[in-house]
C-alpha cells in the first residue's frame, strides 16, 4: 500500500519538475529547436503545448524511476519495521 503512494508521490512531483523546466525554457521559443515536436496546425498557444509535452516526458520519466524509488522504500522500509511473530 505504501509502495503505491510512494510512486505516485514520485511521479507527480517528477512531472511538475517538468512543467517547471517547460516553464522555464519556454519563456523565449526558437521553432527550430522544437523541429521533432509534433505542433498541430490549429495551435492556440504554442507555449502552454509544450509545456505540456515537457510534463507528460517527465511523467514517464518519473514513472519509470519510481520502480526502482519502490523497491529502495520497500527495502527500507522491511528493514527498520520491527517484525512480529
Amino acid at each position: 500500500m505504501w509502495s503505491l503512494l510512494v510512486i505516485v508521490i514520485f511521479t507527480l512531483t517528477i512531472a511538475l519538475v517538468g512543467l517547471g523546466i517547460g516553464w522555464v525554457r519556454t519563456e523565449t521559443i526558437d521553432l527550430a529547436g522544437y523541429r521533432g515536436w509534433y505542433t498541430p496546425h490549429d495551435l492556440k498557444d504554442l507555449r502552454r503545448f509544450l509545456c505540456a509535452g515537457y510534463m507528460h516526458n517527465a511523467a514517464y520519466l518519473g514513472g519509470i524511476l519510481s520502480i526502482p524509488v519502490a523497491w529502495l522504500f520497500n527495502f527500507a522500509f522491511r528493514l527498520y519495521t520491527p517484525k512480529s511473530i
